[in-house]
């Protein structure tokens, strides 16, 4: 069957004649039929209408084919993402909102929106991870109640023997308490004091640290013995001197006239005058002085 191109067609075609594609038409020669003619046109029109057909058709696979598939970390607004696999070189996308979430239990989440949610943090197309607790283990978030204990930490002492110290400690991570002994220093370690050596240590004192009233003179003694007088206290006082100890009496006789009467025992002896001690440890002269406070001064020693 001999084929024309259109172009070259320029004369009444038969009536079955058809189009073939959108430039050529077979034309059926040995036809003989003269009434059913076609035209040039309406053939040419058939061919267009086809044409146009295909040309759409093939339009909406290119933009359908437009956008590729994102191949690198950086893309473009033609780019799109899919799934490519269960492997370690999936691409991802993370621009949706990304937030920490605390539940109820206050345990905390990281929270996304998936692909194409809302921007938002509702409770609806999300995604999250939970945020590991610290441990023993490996690091992590710091628990709450851990950090209140933390907070409120306090090391004290309590039930303490006469050897030992016990210091008491909070447990942070499940609560309740610990002790820990403070033993006693010895010889060979150090350590805590224990009841005995405080006992040790404080009769020491007096070796180490002198008694303010064990006086060291005659002087001072004469002193302190002329000291007292009506605003001192009734009664026996102890006084040393050179660590002697001495028994002073004070005894008011007359209250409103102001009279008081001392004493004093030892081996002592007086002065020529009889008015101040001259020795406190005098071999024989164990005895007992006595003088009495009138007219707002002492008298003389004389002997009880």
């Amino acid at each position: 069957m001999p084929t024309k191109k259109l172009s070259e067609v320029h004369y009444l075609l038969p009536d079955r004649g058809k189009v073939v594609g959108t430039d050529r038409i077979i034309i059926n020669q040995n036809s003989t039929t003269d009434d059913a003619t076609l035209k040039v046109s309406t053939l040419l029109a058939e061919a267009d209408s086809r044409a146009q057909a295909k040309a759409d058709e093939a339009l909406a696979k290119a933009k359908a084919a437009d956008p590729v598939y994102q191949k690198v970390a950086l893309g473009h607004y033609m780019n799109y993402v899919y799934s490519r696999g269960q492997t370690d070189d999936t691409l991802t996308v993370l621009s949706s909102k990304i937030w920490i979430y605390q539940h109820t239990d206050r345990n905390q989440f990281m929270r996304f929106k998936q692909w194409g949610a809302t921007n938002d943090t509702e409770q609806t197309y999300y995604s999250q991870v939970m945020l590991p607790n610290a441990w023993t283990g490996g690091n992590g978030l710091l628990r709450y109640d851990i950090y209140s204990r933390l907070d409120a930490f306090e090391l004290r002492e309590q039930n303490s023997t006469a050897t030992e110290v016990v210091m008491v400690t909070p447990i942070f991570t499940t609560g309740g308490t610990r002790t820990c002994s403070l033993s006693a220093a010895t010889s060979a370690k150090a350590g805590v004091m224990t009841a005995a050596d405080k006992t040790l240590l404080s009769g020491l004192g007096k070796y180490l640290n002198p008694d303010p009233d064990n006086l060291t003179t005659l002087d001072a003694l004469n002193a302190a013995l002329d000291a007292m007088g009506p605003d001192t206290a009734q009664g026996t006082h102890l006084i040393k001197c050179w660590g002697i100890p001495l028994s002073v009496t004070l005894v008011v006789l007359n209250v409103s006239d102001k009279v008081l009467m001392q004493t004093i025992t030892g081996s002592l002896t007086t002065t020529a005058e009889a008015t101040a001690l001259a020795t406190i440890n005098a071999p024989g002269h164990y005895t007992t002085l006595v003088r009495y406070y009138q007219g707002g001064k002492w008298g003389k020693w004389g002997r009880n």
